[in-house]
């Protein structure tokens, strides 16, 4: 699923942002942890899903500096340690706990997120509309291609391990034929012709 369905105009991302799909949640009792909101409560029921907005303001920039240091450390940690960056950076820009931001991401669309946050860093950094729509649309392509390249590699991982797993299973199947010995046979004079037995033969009873 995808969090970025729609290319917003340049007025959209000059006034509100980058809006991307996430799930709409709700507090539990204590107001501490959030869950996320169902059409049902039947288990094959769909998530709500709402839109909310990516932009750095002069507030939330200066919230990102003093959480690492500067902008660069947090370029650095997106890399390092995306999930974890990507919650606490959008619990900065949409003023909440890290909990609530955490549960309202959708869970695989995390490059989505990427997507937004970098066109949101040009926007606070002069670039114009018309250029950061371009990085909106280059990113999510590029988003697309590489689950679609991850999907085809995983189907045909689970393939080949498919294929392992039933070769396997038919060599174990395959009836073991157990070879019985023959019973051992006594050892026989060796008698030359015209010769006479050996005392040992005679000695025999033969």
């Amino acid at each position: 699923m995808s969090a970025l369905p729609q290319l917003p105009s340049v007025q959209v991302l000059k006034n509100r942002g980058i809006p991307v799909l996430v799930h709409q949640v709700e507090p539990d009792a204590n107001g501490v942890r959030y869950n996320r909101v169902y059409t049902s409560d039947d288990l094959n029921a769909e998530p709500v899903l709402e839109t909310m907005f990516i932009k750095f303001t002069n507030l939330s920039l200066s919230d990102v500096e003093e959480q690492w240091g500067d902008l660069d450390e947090w370029e650095k940690a997106l890399d390092d340690k995306p999930f974890l960056t990507m919650v606490k950076t959008l619990a900065i820009m949409w003023e909440c706990t890290t909990q609530e931001s955490g549960k309202r991401m959708i869970d695989d669309a995390i490059d989505d997120y990427a997507t937004a946050v970098g066109a949101a860093i040009l926007m606070a950094n002069g670039i114009e509309g018309d250029a950061v729509v371009r990085v909106l649309k280059t990113g999510v392509s590029s988003a697309k291609r590489l689950k679609q390249r991850i999907a085809s590699e995983g189907s045909k991982m689970v393939a080949e391990l498919e294929a392992q797993e039933a070769e396997e299973n038919a060599e174990s199947a395959e009836p073991v034929t157990q070879t019985n010995p023959s019973p051992a046979t006594p050892p026989q004079p060796s008698l030359s012709i015209g010769s006479e037995p050996s005392e040992d033969w005679q000695s025999s009873g033969v």
